[in-house]
């Protein structure tokens, strides 16, 4: 019986020896969202690794990133502390499995969270 990512897994195994010293990339885009841009990449991020390959996923979105939540991990840095100077790469990344290791991206509904904590809210709505 095949599974929903048989042909994925047989690329995988396909491509296994081939060239493994050589470095590739895959893109996972798309101009609207909520397409399933980051359930395509986690899955096949979790199905490459489980088959030897080594894998960095980079969540790239600076506004709604959700790569963290879901792989079930809590990030204290991500790709914006990089960019700001406030990290490391090496400081950001996120161990989800063997093989596998996430860059994570920023989410504005954290950025809101920590400003609507305590005294910032209640400045912002004049209380």
């Amino acid at each position: 019986m095949t599974h929903q990512a048989a042909k994925l897994e047989a690329l995988v195994n396909k491509n296994k020896n081939a060239n493994p010293k050589k470095t590739r990339f895959i893109a996972i885009t798309s101009g609207k969202g909520g397409v399933g841009k980051s359930t395509i990449s986690s899955n096949m991020a979790h199905m490459m690794a489980k088959h030897g390959l080594k894998v960095g996923i980079f969540d790239a979105d600076i506004g709604l990133a959700n790569l963290d939540v879901m792989f079930n991990v809590k990030i204290k840095k991500n790709i914006l502390h990089v960019l700001k100077g406030e990290a490391t790469v090496e400081e950001i990344l996120v161990p989800i499995e063997k093989n596998l290791v996430l860059i994570p991206g920023e989410s504005m509904i954290r950025l809101n969270n920590k400003f609507f904590d305590g005294e910032a809210w209640a400045q912002s709505r004049n209380f």
